[in-house]
């Protein structure tokens, strides 16, 4: 098991998220945790109708760590967008869930 840590930061004011689309193995029960670069800025992360996770939601107050990966990808891996969202800017990365 490993967790990938998804920086999230402004950058002329725009998000930066590093990596943008990560490879998480559902065999080997990864995780992703999403981390403010300042650790004092406010993030919303919104997966849409489909999440590999538990939970569509994640903030940067609580709830920043995915948890176990709850679906079984289509194929040998399974592209999931989601939406950062910082005030009223919004980026769309994504993430790779392969078996």
């Amino acid at each position: 098991m490993s967790v990938t840590i998804i920086e999230i930061s402004l950058v002329a004011g725009s998000i930066k998220v590093e990596p943008y689309a990560p490879v998480l193995d559902k065999s080997k029960k990864d995780k992703v945790k999403w981390k403010a670069k300042p650790s004092t800025l406010d993030f919303v992360v919104c997966f849409g109708n489909k999440t590999p996770f538990r939970h569509k939601h994640f903030f940067s107050k609580f709830r920043s760590e995915s948890g176990p990966i709850k679906i079984t990808p289509c194929g040998a891996e399974e592209y999931f967008k989601y939406s950062v969202e910082i005030g009223d800017k919004v980026l769309d990365p994504g993430i790779i869930i392969t078996r």
